[in-house]
């Protein structure tokens, strides 16, 4: 169930560093806790479940990963200056998570 963000990718040590490419480097300052990711694993299986689904999908993660996470990253300085949103870092990485660029 971890396919948006695995442990490694910084929802467990709150690292943006681990997992995500450069770019997230410089952009995020910290990154969404533990909490974040149940919340994410919680609302999508409602979703699935609302839909009487058993299996969660991808597009259940995709609908509720914005306001799940909105409020549970930081962005760096560098990010919030250039007028990067949370909205957009999180849709570019459900972006590249569905085309397959990390594992």
């Amino acid at each position: 169930m971890f396919f948006f963000f695995q442990a490694e990718d910084g929802i467990r040590d709150r690292s943006p560093s681990r997992g995500l490419g450069d770019v997230y480097k410089r952009q995020i300052r910290e990154g969404a806790s533990p909490r974040a990711a149940q919340a994410l694993i919680r609302t999508a299986r409602a979703r699935a479940f609302m839909e009487n689904r058993l299996n969660v999908s991808f597009e259940d993660v995709k609908c509720v990963a914005l306001p799940v996470l909105r409020h549970r990253i930081l962005l760096s300085f560098d990010a919030v200056s250039e007028g990067i949103t949370e909205d957009a870092v999180i849709g570019q990485i459900l972006t590249e998570k569905e085309q397959g660029l990390y594992a």
